[in-house]
């Protein structure tokens, strides 16, 4: 099949065969479990307090604010406590965790959900159901729940769901792992997540160079007839698993500024993410664990393992009897990973690979110059920005240039500061510019909410004040009349005669006056 490819991307060295043949181990549950309570898309509110009993697979904190998603218990103890930790975020932020004290017999709940043999027998607003319930977040990076896209894609209506097994970090291996092993269980899933969505098309998109992974799939293919299930490769470009840029190369389209894969008809979720759907379903179960590259150079018993979430990094290089002392810990690549800054902090949705590797490895041994105007830049840039302009601009905090220039259309995928000759740490400025621009527009939502807050309550005052101006003349006029009744009720009757009898007399003199005047 024809390769449109996309523009800009790097070659990068290859660095899978790191972590790339040993098989997939499965790690023990550790001692202590560090839930974070608080995800990247919004917070949940925990459900119990410190101290109570808790057994695998319940649901600890339930969605709050944002597009959260459950939390569970991934094995049983006891709720320890609630503490503030580091977890590997871009910015070092420090957020709320359920900390469990694990028993060891990791007793499942009594009442999980029931199992589905033939989950594709479920109508696809029940399974968007199930995969919500089930606490699916996606597994490729961003950690996104997985219902909200299904059913943003079943709303818009899309034809098309892309499977990314590519890893086009230079390290990550982790769904070449699960495609090698488990390519039947994810595709079962994408069958699954395009039932939920209502794609009539699937297609599994693998870089050229993985042969096991593609014969994994092929294999799987030529046994599942239920699926209808097309396989393309891309060449070995950074960074190819990008959604835009994989859209772009297996098809052609161009997904628009300002617009999502799902307003030109497709959907991309990771590989990953289908295994654990299908997973889920068919187990009845939460979504625990997740499979994680454990890689670096030269490293002993590198390789992929699953593991449980919240087990701490730290327990997990101890297991494996890795020495961490004077490396850098990067959760993800070193292209677009976050450095840990706690090797305490837990594993996630979004802990798709733990790399330990020094400073000259990930870039950052470098002394910043100033900036050439050298233009390699934009020229390797696969979102067609003009990264050096974009530099100026965060530099000079001009936030009405960066928007008119697209720096929210920017993926942070690294490749401008790679091939910068000034060592400039262009990502990390966007990152910057990117969280300036979005406070600006919280502030600015904000004083435009309060505003609308402070007309609203001027016009119910202005109201209000109308209203009781209006009962005041209401009740003068009721008491005027009351008055005049009163006094017409206590009247003498003589005086009124008399009265009667004056005016009877007036209007004849003005009557007399007027027949006179004639």
């Amino acid at each position: 099949m024809a390769q449109h490819g996309f523009p800009g991307g790097l070659q990068l060295p290859d660095w899978k065969h790191w972590s790339d043949d040993a098989p997939l181990r499965t790690l023990p549950v550790p001692p202590e479990l560090v839930i974070p309570l608080d995800q990247p898309n919004g917070r949940s509110r925990l459900l119990l307090e410190p101290g109570d009993p808790v057994m695998r697979g319940q649901i600890i904190a339930e969605p709050g604010e944002g597009w959260a998603s459950p939390v569970f218990a991934t094995s049983s103890g006891r709720l320890a406590a609630v503490e503030w930790r580091l977890t590997a975020h871009p910015d070092g932020q420090r957020v709320r965790c359920a900390i469990l004290h694990c028993d060891g017999h990791d007793t499942p709940l009594d009442s999980p959900a029931a199992a589905l043999p033939h989950p594709l027998s479920l109508h696809p607003a029940e399974l968007r159901r199930r995969i919500r319930d089930a606490g699916i977040s996606g597994l490729g990076g961003a950690a996104f729940p997985t219902a909200e896209k299904l059913d943003a894609a079943a709303d818009q209506g899309i034809h098309t769901l892309i499977i990314n097994a590519i890893g086009c970090e230079p390290c990550i291996t982790c769904d070449d792992r699960l495609l090698r092993e488990r390519a039947p269980e994810t595709l079962a899933g994408a069958a699954v997540l395009a039932r939920a969505s209502g794609a009539t098309r699937i297609i599994v998109a693998i870089e050229e160079d993985r042969k096991a992974a593609i014969a994994g799939v092929q294999s799987a293919m030529a046994t599942a007839h239920d699926v209808a299930v097309t396989l393309q490769t891309v060449p070995v470009r950074y960074p190819s698993g990008g959604e835009r840029q994989l859209i772009r190369n297996l098809t052609g389209r161009e997904v628009p500024s300002g617009a999502l894969p799902i307003d030109i008809g497709f959907l991309v979720q990771n590989a990953g993410t289908a295994a654990a759907a299908w997973q889920t379903l068919r187990d009845g179960g939460p979504l625990l664990e997740r499979i994680m590259s454990v890689t670096g150079p030269n490293l002993p018993q590198a390789g992929n393992v699953r593991v449980r979430f919240g087990t701490p990094m730290l327990w997990i290089l101890g297991h494996l009897g890795i020495a961490w002392q004077g490396k850098r810990m990067v959760q993800g690549g070193p292209m677009m990973g976050s450095l840990i800054q706690d090797p305490r902090c837990p594993v996630t949705a979004a802990s798709n690979c733990l790399l330990l590797a020094d400073d000259a490895l990930l870039g950052n041994s470098a002394v910043e110059r100033p900036c050439i105007r050298c233009g390699e830049c934009a020229r390797v840039c696969p979102v067609r920005l003009l990264p050096q302009q974009l530099h100026w601009f965060a530099r000079d905090d001009d936030r009405d240039s960066l928007r008119q220039h697209g720096l929210m259309d920017c993926i942070e995928c690294g490749a401008c500061a790679v091939v910068c000759p000034s060592h400039i740490p262009l990502v990390q400025q966007y990152r910057e510019a990117k969280a300036g621009l979005i406070a600006a527009d919280i502030e600015q939502d904000r004083a435009r909410r309060a505003r609308a807050r402070f007309e609203a309550r001027e016009a119910r005052l202005q109201q209000r004040a109308e209203e009781q101006q209006q009962r005041r003349a209401e009740k003068r006029e009721a008491l005027k009349a009351a008055q005049q009744d009163d006094a017409d009720s206590h009247k003498d009757p003589r005086k009124a005669a008399i009265e009667a009898a004056l005016a009877r007399t007036r209007h004849k003199r003005s009557k007399d006056a007027g027949s006179t005047d004639r």
